[in-house]
């Protein structure tokens, strides 16, 4: 009797870390590509990037719920108190005679309100695995590489009038600039946001033979892009980051492990 229930016991644990799993895998695999269609297809897909984000935080409220994972009040209050003052800054706007309509600045509303929300959730799924923040950093480091080198092809093959069909998924924008035509990749701003951050992670990390050859390609082909596009903003993040990571070196030690380091700050 007494190993019928303990063989019981042992097969609802197994059962109950399938299920654990599950989330795990969903994470990893649905996460990891709508992490990669927003990064790299900034304005295509639309209404498949919302619908994956819809389902990730369903899956996300579901495991809150399932194994009664408590929300940082800290990041209630930071969240809550973003929403008031972007609420309260379109409201500002409308009552100054801003046209506001809900079917084309729907956006607005998506972008800050709900999305906060939505960061929210997933930052309490993500924070609480070592596992999930590890894997998480990882793939933010191979898609800077990867995202810094499709850049350059497109807008570099773009500028002597050339066309690569695989990168079809990345829009251009051209913008004038006294006498200079400059042409960029419509995903730029992931690179504004990433390139930053791997640079002081290549000053200030203890890093494997690998990482650096990804932090290299990131910084190297994010120079190239920056001279060819006409970014001058990158050259102003770069400088930046090298002043700060100066400052960082000498007041604190290299660090060991990038997923705490991210989760203490």
């Amino acid at each position: 009797m007494a190993q019928q229930a303990v063989s019981g016991v042992n097969k609802l644990c197994t059962r109950m870390k399938r299920r654990t799993d599950v989330f795990d895998f969903i994470y990893q695999t649905i996460g990891i590509v709508w992490l990669f269609m927003m990064l790299f297809t900034t304005r295509l897909f639309t209404v498949v990037k919302t619908a994956m984000l819809v389902f990730l935080v369903f899956v996300a409220v579901v495991e809150i719920i399932y194994k009664t994972i408590p929300i940082v009040r800290k990041h209630i209050r930071y969240v809550v108190a973003f929403v008031i003052f972007s609420f309260l800054s379109l409201v500002i706007g409308g009552i100054s005679g801003f046209d506001f309509n809900m079917s084309s600045e729907f956006p607005l509303i998506q972008y800050y309100i709900i999305t906060p929300f939505c960061v929210l959730f997933l930052a309490t799924v993500i924070g609480r695995s070592e596992r999930r923040k590890e894997f998480l950093w990882k793939a933010l480091i191979a898609m800077t590489a990867l995202l810094a080198v499709l850049d350059v092809m497109k807008v570099g093959t773009a500028m002597i009038g050339m066309s690569l069909p695989f990168l079809g998924f990345i829009d251009l924008a051209s913008a004038t600039m006294t006498e200079e035509l400059a042409v960029r990749a419509s995903n730029e701003t992931s690179l504004l946001f990433l390139l930053p951050i791997i640079l002081f992670l290549l000053l200030n990390e203890e890093k494997s033979a690998k990482k650096l050859v990804l932090y290299l390609i990131s910084i190297g082909f994010g120079f190239v892009y920056a001279f060819i596009s006409g970014r001058k903003i990158l050259y102003i993040e770069i400088a930046l980051t090298i002043v700060y990571s100066l400052w960082y070196l000498k007041t604190h030690k290299k660090i060991k492990n990038t997923p705490q380091f991210a989760s203490w700050y």
